[in-house]
């Protein structure tokens, strides 16, 4: 291991380059008495006994390291400097500019973080995981800056107060050499997120100066559901025409807190035709009200009515939505989106939604009709009801071309003479669900094809299983996992099936796999 402490006036920064001195020294210019920055580097790039490369400014702690988490800096920079002489380096010197590029396979933020200067993290390998596991505050004027050529991880809030600032970049190799960016490789964890306020902590209902950045894009910033519903120029409640808010529905959208929708009942997708990308940053949209009236000229309804971009972390909690289709007009209609043909990542809907009131309509926890689209991590939990015709699914009604991953619904789904099933109801041609599972009972009517897991599937099915019990009415097909599948590989098969066999209420004894199968016992309601 080898250690530069340097001591320098206060210049501009980056015009002190550290180059040519011993391992070890101290540099103090004239007239100064007092250290100013720190430097440790454990894995430099050097020339003979000399650091090569870095530069230094005051207020710094720069360091070209290879350790697992901050706590191991901590304790490398007093092994180094000696635990007196590091404590004392802490309490003089004026420490507002953290800089650490580490080449270790995962480092982790563990110890919090308050600042307002900069605070930067930089990963250097591809293969390597950068993970916030503390909590980071900064100050108006501040900003935080997580770089990492792999993965970066989210887990413990990331407060930024006033004109503050969030640089986020993750596959950042990637992005600057063109190549192909894993959305997976972008993650927060449950109740963490990046959050807005004003410069003395209260929550921001209205722009601080605050920006947030990702892989080199800057964000339009949400503070309010009234901000959201405008982004498309047409009110979600009397479906007139707004003010549009943002760039565009093409544009980049965040939000910068949690939102409710408390005391208002939306008759319209809040957004609709949007192409753009919507970043939850781990927020959640609670208490969303629809009372939708399904017309000719109005056939979606969810927060997002069709959209072909991107969404991804974010999670509505404690949703409310009630279909009805007195024109036959055959709504589509999803927590989250109801006509999709984009990208979902990280995004989970709670509540209930009832389309008792529409016929021949796909409804689906998250989405109600996907097309061509890619989802993945979607989580969905509450009920679904719909009605005769009906493609009802706990996450998707109708997916044609869709490729589902790592995906679960774990409420109840009940709809009479209709494709019924768990996760998805009716499972178009080149589609695929793989990880999967759904757990809650499906319970259909006479005619049906109910499923635990898939209605109705000409898809693939991989690694993805059903353990909620299947009820249905005399004359409907049924399975534990799939009522009818026209193709679906043995190895598809969960190793654990047999185990994880949902009760299917029938009259007689149901074949081994019921799922592989078109069967039509009467069923015991």
């Amino acid at each position: 291991m080898v250690s530069v402490l340097v001591s320098y006036a206060l210049v501009p920064a980056n015009t002190i380059a550290k180059s040519g001195t011993p391992f070890g020294t101290t540099m103090t210019l004239a007239g100064q008495t007092s250290v100013s920055g720190i430097a440790l580097i454990d894995t430099p790039v050097t020339s003979g006994n000399a650091v090569t490369n870095g530069y230094f400014q005051a207020g710094r702690i720069f360091g070209r390291v290879s350790v697992p988490n901050w706590s191991s800096l901590l304790t490398e920079l007093s092994s180094t400097f000696g635990a007196t002489r590091f404590a004392a380096l802490q309490a003089s010197a004026p420490y507002n500019h953290t800089d650490i590029y580490d080449f270790a396979p995962t480092f982790t933020v563990d110890v919090a973080q308050d600042t307002n200067g900069v605070f930067k993290v930089t990963l250097d390998n591809q293969t390597v995981k950068l993970v916030d596991a503390a909590p980071i505050t900064i100050e108006p004027g501040g900003e935080v800056m997580f770089i990492s050529n792999g993965a970066l991880a989210i887990d413990a809030p990331i407060t930024i107060k006033g004109n503050g600032q969030a640089d986020l970049r993750y596959d950042y190799y990637e992005v600057q050499h063109g190549g192909t960016i894993d959305p997976s490789a972008f993650s927060f964890g449950a109740g963490d997120g990046v959050s807005y306020l004003t410069s003395i902590g209260a929550i921001a209902t209205s722009s601080q100066g605050g920006k947030v950045t990702i892989n080199d894009t800057l964000y339009t910033l949400i503070y309010s559901m009234a901000q959201l519903d405008a982004l498309d120029g047409t009110s979600g409640v009397t479906g007139a025409s707004t003010t549009a808010y943002g760039t565009g529905l093409g544009g980049y959208y965040a939000l910068a807190n949690d939102l409710s929708a408390s005391g208002t009942t939306y008759q319209h997708a809040l957004v609709n035709n949007f192409y753009g990308t919507f970043e939850g940053l781990g927020h959640a949209i609670n208490n969303l009200t629809f009372n939708y009236t399904a017309s000719s000229a109005d056939d979606v309804m969810g927060l997002f009515g069709g959209q072909s971009g991107v969404i991804r972390d974010v999670n509505l909690a404690n949703l409310a939505m009630t279909v009805n289709d007195p024109s036959g007009a055959h709504p589509n209609a999803g927590g989250l989106v109801a006509y999709d043909s984009g990208s979902l990542y990280n995004v989970s809907v709670s509540g209930d939604i009832n389309a008792s009131g529409a016929q021949n309509s796909n409804i689906g926890g998250i989405i109600g009709y996907g097309a061509h689209d890619t989802i993945v991590n979607a989580n969905a939990s509450g009920t679904v009801e719909g009605n005769t015709g009906d493609n009802i699914g706990g996450l998707m009604g109708l997916g044609y071309q869709v490729s589902i991953a790592g995906s679960s619904a774990i409420g109840n789904v009940t709809a009479s003479g209709s494709a019924i099933g768990g996760l998805v109801a009716y499972l178009e041609v080149f589609s695929s669900i793989r990880k999967s599972y759904a757990t809650g009972t499906v319970n259909a009517g006479t005619s049906s094809l109910a499923g635990g897991l898939v209605g109705y599937s000409y898809g693939t099915i991989d690694q993805s299983f059903a353990k909620g019990n299947v009820i249905s009415g005399g004359g409907s097909t049924m399975g534990g996992w799939s009522a009818r599948t026209m193709s679906i590989p043995a190895q598809a098969r969960p190793v654990s099936f047999r185990t994880a066999m949902p009760q299917v209420m029938w009259k007689k004894a149901p074949p081994l796999f019921p799922q592989s199968k078109s069967v039509a016992w009467s069923a015991i309601t």
